[in-house]
């Protein structure tokens, strides 16, 4: 059974898409900019790379969080 939607559940399911497209628009970013490196220069600075894997990591814990909250 579905629990119902409260309030406070639609404000956190707001700003938890909110911050989901934030994150995904700066991966998209980096990953670019990741590609352009390896282009240009051979490589993806380990910085560079470490942050591309916490976004990820960050990314999916809030879609695991959104799957959780009532529709």
């Amino acid at each position: 059974m579905t629990q119902p939607q409260t309030f406070g559940s639609r404000v956190e399911r707001d700003r938890l898409l909110d911050r989901a497209q934030r994150i995904e628009r700066v991966l998209a970013a980096l990953q670019d900019r990741a590609v352009q490196r390896d282009m240009t220069m051979g490589g993806t600075p380990p910085p560079m790379r470490r942050a591309i894997a916490d976004f990820r990591i960050e990314l999916s814990r809030l879609r695991r969080r959104l799957s959780e909250l009532p529709d």
